[in-house]
């Protein structure tokens, strides 16, 4: 069976989705060698289509995009090969993690994604997709009540409703149900979880739909696109306010008002030299927390590894990784990108992009670190749309159908 760019992306992010999600739903890593070489095989089989696409379809896409973006994206992909090859040894379980750990390798690789990115159809194929993984992220959430899984796996398979949110206009019926359901149910596995930063990215992604709401309605429609705006940052706000009291009241628990991000962030920089700061520790560099280590030493089960693998913060854990090499050169492309798609566009897709783009941006300041994950998968591909010049001068007419003198995508 021949595999083109369209059934590509599906089984990147799916087989990405399958691993991350089985550690975390289903804790399998924990019981088989063989279910963590499949789980692995799965998540190796993605990156190599990553490269395989990337290599396919970079000349032909390179033509419309500008030599800021080709340039750094290219500076990106090295210095990911760079992270990765400074963790290469002999040891044959540390190449396992390497290469077989949504944490590690494939990571900083992701950029290669940017090539799916430049043909809006690649999109439009995977609204079908994203839908059916929506409804299996919400039969996981309820079969939760039954047999207990771990909800943050579960919630990476309810992480692609802003796909849906930002482009609703244009939806059919269906992905407008899934949208509604699964935005149920990413709220509930939320609460249930304690995921504070979940309010943050929910928060800003009605504030975003508000604002696109504003610039695409009618404008003789003020009045009415001025409640709606009030009535869309109010319940930003709530949301964004609210969350965390509404999750005290339900858990009764102090310690989910505690600061979980500033003490990481420092006990991080204090641990790492200058030059570990500019150039990162590599693929699979830790640091030590002092505070986890008084924890263990105190006998209190629960809490995280002295040595710790990841920073929550997700601009930290970049810096951790790859430096402040990494982080210049991410965010060199992302934030124009974001731009170009909001501001700089003329369809939905691409300023759906740009608002994806943006909402990461902002949540890593707190939480989200960046791993092999389908969220950041599609990261990459809408920075792809977003700096493709050829797909941000398409207008939405030039790929939509007509039905009844309104526009719908054509699936």
């Amino acid at each position: 069976m021949k595999i083109n760019q369209e059934k590509a992306i599906k089984i990147i992010l799916l087989f990405s989705l399958i691993n991350i999600s089985s550690y975390y739903a289903f804790n399998l890593g924990a019981y088989s060698i063989y279910v963590k070489i499949f789980l692995s095989l799965l998540m190796n089989i993605s990156g190599i289509l990553l490269i395989i696409y990337f290599f396919k379809l970079k000349k032909k896409i390179n033509k419309h995009i500008h030599l800021y973006f080709k340039t750094l994206l290219y500076l990106s992909i090295f210095w990911g090969l760079i992270t990765i090859m400074r963790s290469l040894s002999f040891d044959l379980k540390a190449m396992m993690s390497l290469f077989g750990n949504f944490l590690m390798g494939w990571t900083w690789l992701m950029p290669l994604a940017y090539v799916f990115g430049a043909k809006l159809q690649n999109w439009i194929a995977l609204f079908g997709f994203l839908r059916k993984l929506l409804y299996t992220g919400t039969f996981l959430l309820f079969s939760n009540l039954i047999f207990p899984l771990g909800l943050y796996g579960i919630l990476k398979w309810l992480k692609f409703w802003p796909v849906f949110l930002m482009t609703y206009p244009y939806q059919t019926k269906k992905n407008i149900l899934s949208l509604i359901i699964s935005l149920i149910a990413f709220v509930i596995a939320s609460i249930w979880s304690s995921q504070r930063t979940n309010a943050l990215f929910l928060g800003l992604f009605f504030i975003f739909f508000t604002i696109e709401y504003l610039r695409q309605t009618n404008n003789t429609l003020f009045y009415k696109k001025l409640a709606f705006f009030l009535i869309g940052i109010s319940f930003a706000i709530i949301i964004i306010v609210q969350f965390n009291s509404y999750i005290n009241g339900l858990k009764k628990n102090e310690d989910l008002t505690r600061d979980t991000r500033t003490f990481v962030v420092i006990e991080m920089l204090d641990d790492m030299s200058l030059s570990d700061e500019i150039i990162g520790r590599g693929a699979m560099g830790t640091f030590f927390s002092p505070y986890f280590y008084r924890l263990k030493k105190a006998g209190i089960e629960g809490g995280d590894a002295a040595n710790r693998q990841v920073n929550e913060v997700g601009f930290m854990h970049i810096v951790l990784k790859g430096g402040y090499i990494m982080l210049f050169l991410w965010i060199s492309i992302l934030l124009p990108a974001s731009f170009l798609g909001i501001l700089r566009s003329k369809n939905i897709i691409s300023k759906m992009s740009g608002y994806y783009i943006l909402s990461y941006l902002l949540t890593w300041f707190i939480s989200y670190a960046p791993f092999f994950s389908p969220e950041f998968i599609l990261l990459w591909m809408a920075t792809g749309t977003c700096i493709s010049k050829k797909v941000r001068e398409t207008k939405n007419e030039d790929f939509m159908k007509k039905i009844n003198g309104k526009l719908f995508f054509n699936v």
